[in-house]
């Protein structure tokens, strides 16, 4: 018997789901949600009202491709802060109540779960969670310094997509993943370049630290002068946080997270949206050739892969100035981290792997 899976992925303003029969995509739709709407909500945890109304609406309208439409089970990515051991694990009421007691810091990921377990009971659905991150501690040592000893580069960031563009590029190349030497730019909402040999990532940048900007995030920017900003009295703590990781980088100068639409109003005319797309395809290149020399130079292959990648100009733009790195240069639009996290809920539903539960 087939199983029906239902990935979803919430971020910033959007948020991806698909749908999968045996790991076999059927239907897939990125739900952009009006970041006016998102705005009236005090806290993110606010919006999961808001976003599974969305999400019923697009089921709804999915429904033609989704087979018989039965949804065996509802699997998502797990926030990073929860600080979990890669693995599957089962939504249950104790992994929701532990998700709620995060409040540091809070991010679209924590919406996962909670949507997840909503959609999966009304259906008698399995509701997953799957964690797949990496944090400073398993970087290479140096890659972590910063030049200021009380501050570190140590981001915990999701590299379900990066995985899953290593693997397919491997299995493509008849390569072990522990074999490839490779570099992987997973350019979505938020842009990780890294390097990776043996498997392993050895160095990153996430656009909420450094590295270019990306389509709502500010990457590398100066220091010394946004340590004045934060006391000209100007700006609070939460305007610079949000200027600086959700209202950055592209739409900070263009008005939009759109590359698409950034990048048909610079075929249409517009100067000024031609200087900022060309600016992140260029930083973008600079943060791959910065990654060659972790490599030292000995590379398989470069991967570009997200949404970002979907935009055949940009890529364009991008590979003008790599074309010196060896190895292949090889593009996967989209993002495969569902089509991941499809396979993840298929082990468990079959009964290969087992989910773990928190207590």
């Amino acid at each position: 018997m087939p199983f029906g899976v239902l990935v979803l992925y919430p971020e910033d303003v959007t948020t991806r789901i698909g749908f999968f029969t045996d790991g076999a995509e059927t239907a897939r739709r990125e739900i952009r949600h009006d970041r006016g709407e998102l705005s009236g909500f005090k806290t993110i945890s606010g919006q999961w009202g808001h976003r599974l109304r969305a999400i019923e609406e697009s089921l709804a309208a999915m429904k033609a491709q989704m087979s018989d439409g039965r949804i065996d089970a509802v699997i998502t990515p797990v926030c990073p802060s929860l600080n979990l051991r890669g693995g599957v694990y089962s939504v249950s009421q104790a992994f929701i109540e532990r998700a709620n007691r995060i409040t540091s810091h809070e991010c679209p990921l924590d919406l996962g779960p909670i949507l997840a377990a909503a959609l999966a009971r009304p259906r008698n659905a399995l509701s997953l969670a799957v964690a797949s991150y990496i944090s400073s501690d398993e970087l290479e040592p140096f890659s972590t310094v910063t030049g200021l000893p009380e501050l570190s580069f140590g981001s915990v960031v999701e590299t379900l997509n990066i995985q899953s563009a290593l693997h397919r590029f491997a299995g493509e190349a008849g390569l072990p993943v522990s074999g490839a030497s490779v570099i992987v730019a997973d350019l979505g909402e938020n842009f990780l370049i890294c390097s990776c040999r043996g498997g392993r990532v050895l160095d990153l940048s996430d656009s909420n630290e450094r590295g270019p900007f990306s389509l709502s995030k500010s990457g590398s920017i100066p220091a010394a002068r946004l340590v004045s900003m934060a006391y000209s009295g100007l700006w609070s703590i939460g305007d610079l946080a949000n200027n600086v990781s959700v209202r950055g980088g592209l739409e900070s100068y263009t008005g939009s997270d759109d590359l698409n639409d950034v990048m048909e109003r610079y075929d249409g005319g517009d100067a000024f949206a031609g200087i900022v797309a060309r600016n992140l395809a260029y930083q973008t290149a600079q943060e791959i050739s910065a990654q060659a020399t972790v490599l030292q130079g000995k590379v398989d292959a470069v991967i570009l892969t997200g949404v970002c990648a979907l935009n055949a100009q940009f890529i364009e733009l991008v590979m003008e100035r790599i074309g010196w790195i060896p190895g292949e240069k090889a593009v996967y639009p989209g993002e495969d981290d569902l089509r991941s996290m499809a396979r993840f809920a298929v082990t468990v539903l079959s009964g290969r792997e087992e989910a773990m539960t928190l207590a």
